[in-house]
């Protein structure tokens, strides 16, 4: 059962700021709002691109390789997010208004997306919902976890992060049917429609995290000591780029970044060109939506027993083994290696990247450190599916998706790294 944790008069919220009584547990309608708005972030304006790519390519009379330059400029688009965020912290004193902005954003250029008349327009809106994009999911998961209770962080961000793939399991149960139910531009139609969830998801969001700060007690500012206010970024951010503390977490993300994304924006055209119908492709996407988000809280639960850079590296070694399935050429072990990915690779790490870092760094260089490991994994995303295109044009489709085993494998292998250097300290 939900569960709420209420203060007493004039002090609710106080647990968010000032890290003293009044959390909100893993499981609660807080939790349940966050979960939302990544559904409507990663499974609608992200993920539902992979999805839909056989439905632009007819409508706008584009090839793949024009759609998957459209796909890189959102990915430059959040890598150019998450690289403003940190100068945007440092001049908007209210994260929360910023972030409903961002969501907000984030769900007009997924309408304006919609109404493209060409693939031109189409990578103009993709590029600045790439960017809402970065700066709200960074905030959405910084202001949701500094009001988690801390030995519940793990499980909160797995509830979180299976949002995103219960997105995704409903992109792939409503777009197909829409699309097959009229012309090729029905996949206006399911943007305009994923947009206005967003919408509702942002509004609910920013209301139940208000009434986490009632009273709003500005600690971090007040009780800093000078010499944390006068801290460059560079030394806040410096512990990132150390091979004995944080290197190999950061190189972690840039590789799941470019694996993931390369699998997941290409799989659906594999099956397409396989003579997979509409109807079944969607109901394979929303089997992998389904096991991601049945493995969020098992991921979760795990991490908070063993929070080290080896549980890290699971998810992603048994995300490569999946992604390598679609060489066999087999429909039933492709469809078995995507069940394996989405049951490993599509939550699993971020979610835990997510938490370790939470439990690395002070909580007043929380919300920069994600934002800079998130702008990793930007660019993680913007090599992958280039290198993917590249082999996809010299060995094809099939190649070019299992591109993504090879920055799986080095990234479970940095997680190793990582956990050796937790085990030396």
């Amino acid at each position: 059962m939900f569960s709420f944790v209420k203060g007493l008069p004039g002090q609710q919220g106080r647990g968010c700021e000032e890290g003293t009584a009044d959390y909100q547990h893993a499981l609660s309608w807080f939790t349940a709002w966050a979960a939302f708005v990544f559904a409507t972030l990663l499974g609608f304006a992200r993920l539902s691109y992979g999805q839909l790519l056989p439905a632009l390519k007819a409508d706008l009379h584009a090839s793949y390789s024009t759609l998957s330059a459209v796909a890189t400029l959102n990915f430059a688009g959040y890598l150019l997010g998450t690289l403003a965020l940190p100068w945007l912290l440092a001049r908007v004193r209210n994260q929360q208004r910023l972030n409903l902005l961002a969501l907000l954003a984030t769900q007009i250029t997924m309408v304006g997306a919609a109404l493209s008349a060409d693939s031109g327009q189409l990578g103009a809106w993709r590029l600045t919902n790439g960017v809402c994009a970065a700066v709200a999911t960074v905030l959405t998961m910084t202001l949701s976890l500094e009001c988690i209770y801390p030995h519940e962080r793990g499980q909160a961000s797995g509830m979180i992060w299976m949002g995103g793939a219960l997105g995704l399991m409903l992109s792939g149960l409503i777009a197909p049917p829409i699309i097959l139910a009229g012309t090729a531009p029905g996949w206006r139609l399911v943007w305009l429609i994923m947009g206005g969830a967003g919408i509702l998801a942002a509004l609910g969001f920013f209301n139940a995290r208000r009434r986490q700060t009632v009273i709003r007690i500005a600690i971090k500012r007040s009780n800093a000591s000078t010499s944390e206010e006068r801290a460059s970024t560079w030394v806040t951010l410096r512990p990132l780029f150390l091979p004995g503390r944080l290197l190999w977490l950061s190189l972690t993300f840039f590789g799941f970044g470019g694996g993931y994304i390369t699998y997941f924006t290409f799989f659906i055209a594999l099956l397409t060109q396989q003579g997979v119908p509409t109807l079944y492709a969607g109901f394979v996407w929303a089997a992998i939506g389904l096991a991601a988000a049945a493995s969020a809280l098992i991921w979760g639960r795990l991490l908070d027993r063993r929070p080290t850079g080896f549980t890290l590296a699971l998810p992603l070694g048994l995300g490569m083994l999946g992604s390598l399935a679609v060489l066999t050429n087999i429909p039933a072990i492709e469809y078995a290696g995507s069940a394996l990915v989405g049951l490993t690779a599509l939550l699993g790490p971020p979610l835990m990247i997510t938490v370790l870092l939470k439990r690395a760094v002070p909580d007043g260089a929380y919300a920069v450190s994600y934002s800079t490991l998130t702008a990793l994994f930007a660019c993680g995303q913007i090599v992958g599916p280039l290198l993917g295109g590249l082999i996809i044009g010299w060995l094809g489709l099939q190649a070019g998706i299992a591109s993504s085993a090879l920055l799986l494998g080095l990234a479970a292998l940095c997680a190793c790294s990582y956990g050796w250097v937790q085990r030396g300290r």
